[in-house]
């Protein structure tokens, strides 16, 4: 059997402190690397909060811009109704005005007519006073 050879204390504590520098070392390489995964999955979860929030502005966008479409397409069907009834309107008063027209024409040919038939008479009346005299 190799004689196994003996340590005295002083490269004992040598070897464990060199031991404990490189399990120190090694802590500290983990702590490093877990703070750089840290950081990088926060900077990740504020990425996709920032895209989420990004997303949900526009999806509020398209929303509100599609609202605004409906409104306008509303709003050009009353005036289109507007125009429409503004239309049949002045078609009745062009209408209405044209029977006026036809109704004075035929008034003044009534007075006309009166007024013929009344010297008509009054010739008469005049004829026949003539004629008894």
């Amino acid at each position: 059997m190799p004689k196994i050879k003996r340590r005295s204390v002083s490269q004992r504590n040598v070897e464990m402190a060199k031991r404990m520098r490189e399990r120190r070392t090694d802590d500290e390489f983990r702590l490093l690397d877990n703070r750089r995964r840290a950081n990088s999955l926060k900077v990740e979860r504020q990425s996709k909060e920032f895209k989420t929030e990004e997303n949900k502005r526009r999806i509020e966008a398209l929303r509100t811009e599609r609202q605004n479409e409906e409104f306008r397409a509303e709003d050009n069907e009353r005036r289109a109704d507007a125009h429409k009834i503004e239309r049949q309107n002045e078609e009745f008063r062009a209408q209405e005005n044209e029977r006026r027209a036809e109704a004075l024409r035929i008034e003044r040919q009534n007075e006309e007519f009166r007024a013929e038939d009344n010297g008509r008479r009054a010739d008469a009346h005049k004829i026949e006073r003539q004629n008894e005299e």
